[in-house]
């Protein structure tokens, strides 16, 4: 019987895969058709150097911060948890004390747009769509559909922890030995989250390549 429940309430993971093809003339390409690809002779060493710059703080700090992975809002409640499907909150910004970090406020929607935020004991009162700001808390919740009544469980989560989770989450490998082929891959029970956060990692890593690149033309050679 428990087995059944757990199978019945387990949350369902998906994956979400993207492929690079490494050049060390233009750093990276996405690969559209691998068929056409030939394998890369030498590449096997700077390919290995790159994972690691995918799978850097300066790479994966910034799909932290632009996809807001540190912060986590989820219905609170058995069976709010069980019938979630029903119910949506998006936050877009959600700021508070170091103090605060890692534990959990409670989100209750008030109707007519308006929700109440419990912190630590503190009470805020906000607006869907407006900033809540009150000493070093700040709430932007973006959207919330619920009925009235229902709570959330809202948490900032440490930055460098998030960082940790996100690498550990990925799979990142050279699709065979050479051939410059660099596939990757996130599981998540949400496939649009999933989506996004490879997206947002590889263009924070061209991003990363592009700077790279221009800050090595400008540097200026001095012979003496």
């Amino acid at each position: 019987m428990l087995a059944a429940a757990h199978s019945f309430l387990a949350t369902p993971i998906y994956q979400a895969n993207a492929t690079l093809q490494y050049d060390k003339a233009s750093q990276v390409s996405l690969v559209d058709q691998m068929s056409e690809m030939m394998p890369l002779a030498s590449s096997g060493g700077q390919v290995d150097s790159e994972i690691e710059v995918i799978k850097s703080r300066m790479v994966l700090g910034k799909t932290v911060t632009n996809l807001n992975l540190d912060t986590q809002i989820a219905p609170a409640g058995f069976f709010d948890k069980l019938w979630g499907d029903k119910t949506d909150a998006v936050v877009a910004l959600y700021l508070v004390p170091e103090d605060f970090i890692g534990k959990p406020a409670t989100l209750t929607y008030l109707g007519d747009n308006k929700y109440s935020l419990n912190i630590e004991g503190q009470v805020l009162e906000g607006t869907v769509g407006i900033l809540l700001k009150q000493d070093d808390i700040s709430l932007l919740v973006s959207s919330l559909v619920a009925e009235v009544g229902q709570e959330f469980t809202l948490v900032k989560n440490a930055r460098y922890s998030t960082i940790e989770d996100l690498r550990n989450t990925l799979t990142i490998a050279e699709v065979g030995k050479g051939t410059g082929i660099i596939n990757m891959a996130i599981k998540g029970a949400d496939k649009t989250e999933n989506v996004q956060i490879l997206n947002s990692i590889i263009q924070n890593y061209v991003d990363q390549n592009t700077e790279r690149k221009k800050k090595k033309s400008q540097i200026i050679p001095y012979y003496s």
